[in-house]
């Protein structure tokens, strides 16, 4: 016997506030379930995994031996210098903590670009786990916990060639229908992306266009002036 719960996507899902319970919400098909939730099988899966840091690892490329993971500490001792400035001679402490703003700038730098709204996300998450510690403390993490936050809101999937390209083909057209035809084909004028940018979404601003333009084009002496709308 099997049992159909959603057929389509699960719009919203909502724990009762004895975690005995779950409802989820379907999206085309307008249907609210009602599950008991067993939570001596979810405690046996979750003991299976490992404990503390181990579970996360072994969802990252190559696991702890892999290159990956050595990556990742060395940004995370890189992201600790950077922090307490690169232009300076005074000396720096590694402390194994990073402030929670340069872990974002960690997690771009290994793929993955957080949006806004994700990185408010993060930032409340990590609000209530650290309410109980000094002020000073209170926004910084250790690599540990950027290893849980990574794996925890990284995209299951990541982004490739054909995802760029089909985003900048939805920004030449106005309006929607099939564009696989499309994609690679068309250009996009500098003023109209520079106003999508600016428009649409998670708008940026002038001053974030400006930073973006000067790492990529490597050229920190040009003048600002080309970003005015």
């Amino acid at each position: 016997m099997a049992l159909i719960a959603h057929p389509a996507q699960i719009s919203c899902v909502v724990c009762s506030f004895d975690g005995k319970y779950l409802l989820t919400a379907g999206g085309s098909d307008g249907c609210v379930n009602l599950w008991a939730t067993n939570t001596n099988a979810l405690e046996a899966t979750i003991a299976l995994g490992g404990a503390g840091i181990e579970p996360y690892m072994s969802l990252l490329e190559g696991g702890k031996e892999g290159q990956f993971y050595q990556e990742m500490i060395d940004y995370f001792y890189y992201a600790q210098l950077r922090s307490q400035g690169m232009y300076t001679t005074s000396g720096r402490k590694i402390s194994g903590l990073i402030p929670l703003d340069e872990a974002m700038n960690l997690m771009r730098a290994l793929g993955f670009y957080p949006t806004q709204q994700q990185i408010e996300d993060i930032r409340t998450e990590i609000a209530y786990a650290h309410a109980r510690l000094p002020a000073a403390q209170q926004n910084l993490i250790n690599l540990e916990e950027f290893i849980k936050l990574y794996v925890n809101h990284r995209p299951v999937f990541g982004i490739n060639k054909t995802d760029f390209e089909q985003a900048f083909t939805e920004l030449h057209i106005t309006k929607p229908g099939n564009t696989d035809a499309l994609i690679g084909l068309l250009s996009l004028p500098r003023e109209t992306l520079l106003e999508k940018l600016t428009s649409l979404g998670e708008c940026m601003s002038e001053e974030e266009l400006e930073m973006c333009l000067d790492s990529l084009m490597g050229d920190r002496n040009a003048p600002s002036s080309g970003l005015k709308m």
